[in-house]
């Protein structure tokens, strides 16, 4: 079992960030969602992250898969873990606001890191974790 590396300042850096970045979707749809359909937001997003990540194939110079059973297992993945989410949560902030979306979806990664304690066999560990997380 691997130990948990101390953090250092490019660490700490990085988490700011990618919470500036994660915070702002939630206000940027807030502000969308009122002239907009949800439908046409989350393709936006998926959309522009679309063009993105090609960009990155092109530049790698990597190669997208040639068989049908792998684009289906895609398609489907891409179904479930980024079109409906990402349509359910502007849906959903047609009724709430932006910081209550993001407090609710926060939570989410807390609950499964309590469940996996519960649930899964190799995560015993998790109370030692959490108690030098937490103090």
């Amino acid at each position: 079992m691997k130990t948990i590396q101390t953090p250092t300042l490019s660490d700490y850096f990085g988490l700011i960030l990618l919470s500036a970045i994660w915070g702002s979707a939630f206000i940027a749809t807030e502000m969308a969602v009122k002239n907009l359909p949800p439908l046409y937001i989350a393709f936006g997003r998926i959309f522009l992250a679309s063009i993105f990540l090609y960009a990155i194939i092109h530049l790698k110079k990597l190669s997208f898969p040639k068989d049908k059973k792998t684009w289906i297992y895609l398609i489907f993945i891409g179904i479930l873990n980024n079109s409906m989410p990402f349509y359910l949560i502007t849906w959903g902030q047609q009724y709430i606001s932006s910081s209550t979306a993001s407090i609710m979806l926060a939570v989410g990664p807390f609950m499964a890191l309590i469940l996996s304690h519960y649930i899964t066999h190799d995560e015993k560990d998790m109370t030692s974790f959490m108690e030098k997380l937490l103090c």
